[in-house]
């Protein structure tokens, strides 16, 4: 699903908002799909896509704080409770069709049960096509309203961004699949079996937003094979009292048929594979990476930046450095402010120099705080976001050329201001004890450090 790289960053209670409005936008789309006959996915995608809902509701109620009426909320459990007799349905026929013993053991009750499973899922169908979307599209449109629309306060606050909330969700989502795995010990656990499922899908949706994260893609990655296990035994199962249901009400004996045979023969499979793999110490592997996951969300929730800035009265000999093997390179940077007064947003559009305007790459960014440590939050934007943006940051510009020239751990960044007699220099550090020492080609050039003087802030500048 196509979240925004930059949501562990926002506000909790923003990015919650953001990724309901997605899945919402995915729930729609399935829905509409769900009218054409032959779309032999449309029925899972929209239960799916409700489900994903109903989780991220749940497990991020409290940052919520009402915002979604419960009654929605049960309205949604009620759409997906009745679709669920028909996805039953048709998981059983995929099954059924794909084995041999179809065709030629017991024909004839084999092909009775298929029949009632058949006429089930069209019954089904016709209910999803006819009420089910109907009752989702007037859902939808108060879901819509309560989630894209809310007030907040711009504090500078980064302790209650959504990456420094999801770390502790994850923990307590992974310590109850745990939980929940370990009860499982036999093959008839059918309902042990179904809650570490369902514990199993909320982690894996906990974590789908941030996908592209650190460690993200190999807990979804885990958490979708768990589930496909978890998934068949469950599938299974419901297959096996749908058996024996139709047996009990037609007289048939299609469970000690082949069919039936086959069904608990998979089951059997299904429950050694589970044990093998997940039981015991078997989610360990998948233990580690979401707690690797929940310290990086931790640590980079609020990333600082600790710099120390040097005003110049000259550039270094840059074509001196390069000759003696010294990496350097240009990049051109123009970048406004947006109006504000809690707040600074700052746009950036960056280049190679002489490259074309396609080639530059853009930025949004909000910086916290004054002096030596400050927070940085950034994400990368489009060219139209820029240029819609731009023409409000008039009045607060700073062009100029930045070359960098990397010296062993550090890296040096010399700004060459375009629109005033500027020159400053500055180097991001890993602590507010270092006292970097400055390298011979720079301190030639440097007059003083101007680290705490606000006047050489970029923003400051600007105005």
């Amino acid at each position: 699903m196509d979240f925004s790289s930059a949501l562990i960053h926002r506000s909790a209670h923003e990015s919650v908002r953001r990724i309901l409005l997605v899945q919402l936008r995915a729930a729609r789309s399935a829905s509409s799909r769900l009218a054409k006959p032959g779309d032999e996915e449309a029925l899972h995608d929209f239960r799916t896509s409700i489900r994903r809902m109903r989780a991220t509701l749940g497990i991020w109620e409290d940052v919520l704080d009402g915002a979604v009426r419960e009654k929605h909320v049960r309205r949604l459990a009620a759409i997906q409770r009745a679709t669920g007799a028909g996805r039953d349905a048709e998981v059983a026929l995929k099954w059924l069709r794909d084995q041999p013993e179809a065709g030629d053991a017991e024909p004839t009750a084999t092909a009775a049960f298929v029949a009632r499973l058949s006429k089930r899922l069209r019954k089904a169908l016709r209910e999803a096509r006819r009420n089910v979307r109907r009752d989702f599209a007037a859902l939808e449109e108060k879901l819509s309203a309560q989630i894209a629309t809310f007030t907040t306060e711009l504090e500078p606050d980064v302790g209650d961004g959504f990456g420094a909330a999801l770390a502790p969700r994850l923990r307590k989502a992974m310590g109850k699949l745990e939980k929940r795995l370990s009860r499982i010990s036999a093959l008839e656990d059918e309902e042990r079996c179904h809650a570490a499922r369902i514990a199993c899908k909320r982690l894996r949706y906990l974590v789908e937003p941030i996908e592209n994260h650190q460690h993200a893609s190999a807990v979804v990655a885990s958490c979708k094979t768990l589930q496909d296990v978890l998934g068949e035994i469950n599938d299974a199962h419901v297959l096996d009292a749908q058996i024996a249901a139709d047996d009990k009400k037609s007289g048939g004996e299609l469970a000690s048929s082949a069919i039936g045979a086959g069904n608990r023969e998979r089951l059997r499979q299904l429950f050694a594979t589970l044990l093998d793999q997940w039981l015991g110490d078997g989610s360990s592997a998948l233990s580690s990476n979401v707690e690797a996951l929940a310290a990086s969300l931790a640590a980079s929730a609020a990333e600082e930046e600790i710099e120390r800035k040097y005003l110049l009265s000259r550039l270094p000999d840059f074509g001196e450095l390069r000759a003696a093997g010294v990496e350097v390179t240009a990049l051109e940077i123009e970048q406004g402010w947006l109006p504000g007064t809690r707040l600074n947003e700052r746009i950036r559009r960056t280049s190679a120099p002489g490259a074309a305007e396609e080639e530059s790459s853009w930025y949004r960014t909000v910086k916290l705080g004054t002096g030596i440590r400050r927070v940085e939050i950034e994400e990368p934007a489009t060219r139209h976001v820029f240029e819609t943006l731009w023409p409000l940051t008039l009045g607060r510009r700073v062009r100029k050329t930045r070359y960098r020239v990397r010296v062993g751990e550090l890296c040096w960044e010399i700004d060459e201001f375009r629109d005033r007699d500027l020159l400053l220099a500055e180097v991001e550090l890993t602590n507010v004890e270092e006292q970097p020492e400055l390298p011979a080609w720079l301190a030639g050039c440097c007059k003083r450090e101007v680290t705490g003087d606000g006047t050489y802030q970029n923003l400051n500048l600007a105005r």
